[in-house]
């Protein structure tokens, strides 16, 4: 295997370049075509994401409003009877 690989890269040393530089051609293309954020296709998928993003975040407060509710008495409780103590 390790001969086979040096053989590779000694022809590899010994293949000439080519003439033909196309960095510029494929540059040059790649820049001019713009680029979309959402696409025709991605649409529905961003409503989805959004309704999704906006339940969870209407979930997420009423989730530590309930938590701040629920656990306040138990400390209230535990204060009244470190006072009566």
């Amino acid at each position: 295997m390790e001969n086979l690989l040096r053989k590779l890269a000694n022809r590899a040393r010994l293949e000439t370049m080519p003439d033909l530089d196309v960095v510029d051609i494929v540059m040059s293309r790649i820049s001019a075509q713009p680029v979309s954020a959402v696409g025709p296709y991605d649409k529905p998928f961003v409503w989805i994401a959004s309704l999704s993003t906006a339940a969870a975040i209407a979930i997420g407060t009423f989730a530590i409003y309930a938590y701040f509710a629920w656990s306040n008495p138990l400390s209230e409780m535990s204060e009244t009877i470190a006072w009566v103590l």
